[in-house]
């Protein structure tokens, strides 16, 4: 029987050692499948991260215009409110200097007086044709060009 040398592994030592590197790797090791099911998995969470950023940003960048655009409309509000106090003024001021009745005459003539102007400004904008004219022209090219092509193509051939 040989006595073992502790600085000199055996063959049978080696062969354990090397037994017992091999079985700890291959647990250690995933198949294909496994690491496609990681990569999926890890896919799906970046795109549902991706996602839940872009709904953040778009409420941090919404929330000043939607304060603003709620300011804009208590301005309009407020401005509607002016109308009937210019008018108000308007009145008082003609009554100082006619009748009350004629003053009341004269401010409602001109309340019509600027509607009208208004309703006819607005009407002669939107006389016309609402066909928009350089895509029918450009249409019509296109067309025209496609004939030609379908007769050139269909024409016997030399």
């Amino acid at each position: 029987m040989k006595v073992k040398d502790p600085a000199d592994p055996s063959s049978e030592d080696f062969s354990e050692s090397l037994h017992e590197s091999i079985s700890g790797l291959s647990e250690n090791v995933q198949t294909a499948g496994d690491l496609l099911a990681g990569i999926t998995q890890d896919l799906s969470k970046l795109i549902r991260l991706e996602i839940e950023l872009a709904k953040q940003e778009i409420v941090e960048l919404a929330r000043p215009k939607l304060l603003a655009l709620g300011m804009g409309a208590l301005g309009v509000v407020l401005a509607l409110f002016i109308v009937p106090f210019l008018l108000l003024t308007i009145f008082e001021t003609f009554d100082i200097f006619m009748p009350r009745s004629l003053a009341a005459l004269v401010v409602t003539l001109l309340i019509t007086a600027g509607a009208g102007g208004v309703f006819f400004f607005a009407k002669s904008k939107l006389e016309g044709t609402f066909v928009p004219e350089k895509t029918v022209k450009s249409v019509k090219i296109t067309l025209k060009t496609l004939k030609e092509s379908v007769k050139w193509a269909k024409r016997p051939k030399r």
